[in-house]
């Protein structure tokens, strides 16, 4: 990705995050030192997927990463890089309506759970799409 080859780089992470296999030490009883590495090693295949889908997003391929951008929101519900991604690549596939509700579930999620507004950058966004910003 450094080098600006996102297509070398989607190949690459598609072929780490396919070796994965479920939760990290699923089988395994943790004390508090590995439960620690365990942790780690999930951040990191959560970066992995940021990279991979901030590769996916520099090649346009928008549409195709909503099924896998509303897993992951499913999934990491609180973590609003992933919903803003979300929420661009529907912009993005031309469903302005769909990103301004997936704005809207988000800014539900936190004020439930954490009592939080969104934060600039998703209101930002917001902002964009109801401006009529471009889509492309």
């Amino acid at each position: 990705m450094r080098a600006g080859n996102r297509e070398t780089a989607l190949e690459r992470f598609d072929a780490a995050l396919g070796l994965w296999r479920g939760r990290t030490l699923a089988d395994v009883t943790q004390g508090r030192v590995l439960a620690g590495h365990a942790a780690r090693i999930e951040e990191l295949r959560v970066r992995a997927q940021e990279l991979r889908i901030e590769a996916a997003m520099g090649l346009g391929r928008h549409r195709e990463l909503v099924p896998e951008l509303r897993r992951l929101v499913a999934t990491h519900p609180l973590n609003e890089w992933m919903h803003a991604r979300l929420i661009d690549a529907l912009h993005r596939s031309g469903r302005r309506g769909d990103a301004l509700r997936a704005f809207h579930d988000v800014r539900a999620v936190l004020d439930r759970e954490l009592g939080l507004e969104p934060s600039e950058d998703l209101r930002q966004l917001q902002h964009h799409i109801l401006a009529g910003g471009s889509a492309a």
